[in-house]
């Protein structure tokens, strides 16, 4: 397993301990755990090897046995028994708008719902709507979600229809900047005021940067109740970056089959509109040069939004591989690092950037800013992320910098 692979399970054990009512500090250690590793620039891989794993930030020495056993195995015992926990479906219902660990466990041991169906037969009944904390909003967002996901799952289900995907914004310079993230609740009283509630955060954020970065959507398919909740919170012209799902990136590897699922990640996103601003395709650090997959990929790819690829294996920076991301206008990812230097490439008639460093001086951000304005003036749009902090004073830096 790849390092987001490997994140993604943790993230799976702490949602799936919290259910069952585990020790909080138990299920915590996992969800940092998780944030640790996302955050880390290093090589897991070596990591491993070296016996290191616990230089990772928040990595325990229990938990990073269990990171090293899904890196050489691809499993994990203590995975197996924490899923053998709950019912085999249970955790489909984290899937549902609204639904967090804690009110899953709440349907679970006060209505005894196991699966997505016994959820919608107990909203329908009225037996959710006893329960505290489950008023007549959450139950519509329950039957929505429940509606979505049988639509989207049916057997014989029809080709995604590629003809209501968004056209891109014409490029014409602008400079969208913003961060890798903005669900952060310890920006309060820093970016976000200090009473903002959890669900306004969003709307906060777009008052200040003109577009986000959102990495969720490489674990699970953005939901159009989650879409329209984004819509909703934002101006028509703020823009989304969305991460492509990891089924295509890092389980399929855009393997010849992958072309449906690309396609059916584009039209699911397409519902954002005209707040599309790029689909991120971020392939594995060990995914070496291939060109029969690029082909899938650009092949696959609908007229319409923007799309980027993030190439983090060296074997990929090449003059063809380039002119190939010119001949589709896709953007090849720009950026640095701790552990990489800085990068620029122009494949497309905007420009993709992800700075990961933690912190940056003013002048790293002035030589960037620089960049960022000699691709404006050639009539490229700019859409650029950087690296969440704790503090808050990222998102305050780029606001001073490059507000909408």
């Amino acid at each position: 397993m790849q390092k987001d692979e490997v994140a993604g399970v943790l993230r799976e054990m702490a949602d799936l301990l919290e259910i069952t009512d585990a020790n909080k500090f138990e299920y915590l250690a996992f969800r940092n755990a998780a944030a640790g590793l996302e955050d880390w620039a290093g090589d897991l891989k070596s990591a491993v090897a070296t016996s290191s794993v616990t230089e990772i930030p928040s990595v325990g020495k229990g938990i990073a046995s269990v990171i090293s056993e899904l890196v050489e195995t691809g499993r994990s015992d203590e995975r197996d028994r924490i899923r053998g926990l709950v019912p085999e479906a249970l955790p489909r219902l984290l899937r549902f708008r609204g639904l967090g660990p804690k009110r899953v466990r709440t349907l679970w041991k006060d209505l005894g719902v196991e699966s997505p169906d016994d959820l919608e037969c107990a909203a329908r009944e009225g037996r959710v709507l006893e329960l505290k904390g489950f008023g007549p909003k959450m139950v519509e967002k329950i039957l929505d979600s429940a509606r979505y996901f049988r639509d989207n799952n049916r057997p014989g289900k029809p080709a995604p229809d590629l003809n209501a995907v968004p056209a891109a914004r014409h490029s014409d310079g602008k400079i969208f900047a913003g961060m890798s993230g903005f669900s952060y609740p310890k920006w309060k009283g820093s970016f976000y005021p200090a009473d903002a509630r959890t669900g306004d955060l969003l709307q906060h954020y777009a008052r200040k940067l003109a577009t986000v970065e959102i990495n969720n959507t490489f674990y699970r398919f953005p939901t159009e109740p989650v879409v329209d909740q984004w819509k909703t919170q934002t101006p028509e012209d703020f823009q989304f970056a969305l991460k492509a799902h990891r089924r295509v990136t890092h389980q399929m590897k855009l393997s010849p089959g992958t072309g449906v699922r690309i396609q059916e990640f584009v039209q699911r996103c397409s519902v954002l509109g005209s707040r599309l601003g790029c689909i991120l395709f971020q392939l594995p650090p060990d995914f070496e040069r291939d060109d029969s997959r690029l082909a899938t990929l650009l092949d696959s790819l609908p007229d319409g939004p923007r799309f980027a690829v993030e190439f983090r294996h060296s074997s990929w920076a090449a003059d063809d591989v380039h002119r190939r991301l010119r001949d589709h206008n896709v953007a090849c990812v720009s950026g640095d690092a701790d552990s990489a230097p800085s990068q620029k490439f122009v494949t497309a008639d905007f420009i993709y950037v992800r700075l990961r460093k933690p912190k940056y001086s003013p002048k790293e951000l002035n030589d960037w800013g620089d960049w960022f304005t000699a691709q404006s003036a050639e009539n490229r749009d700019v859409l650029a992320y950087l690296k969440h902090d704790e503090t808050g004073d990222a998102p305050n830096e780029v606001a001073n910098r490059w507000s909408p």
